[in-house]
């Protein structure tokens, strides 16, 4: 990619959707990107797990549509944990 130019894809370790995180684009700085979303099976053991090793988390909320926590990662990226109340209902496009 080039000696500046670095590249991390995300997928659940189960397959499916991947994100892919690069530093070649100008309007991407670090920090930009916020609310970022990634399914999860069960917030509470994710934010106790991710609390255990020391990252910041806030306390896990509930809404209508699911339980969710945010937290930012080491260049400020803002990332959204969600729990779901009823995955079956999500419909793809």
């Amino acid at each position: 990619m080039g000696p500046d130019m670095r590249w991390i894809q995300l997928q659940p370790k189960d397959g499916g959707s991947t994100i892919a995180l690069v530093t070649w684009f100008e309007g991407l700085k670090p920090g930009g990107q916020q609310g970022l979303m990634l399914g999860i099976a069960d917030v509470d053991a994710e934010y106790q797990r991710l609390t255990e090793l020391g990252v910041e988390c806030t306390p896990v909320e509930e809404q209508p549509w699911g339980r969710f926590t945010m937290m930012k990662d080491p260049d400020g990226n803002g990332w959204i944990l969600t729990q779901l109340t009823n995955p079956d209902e999500i419909k793809t496009l």
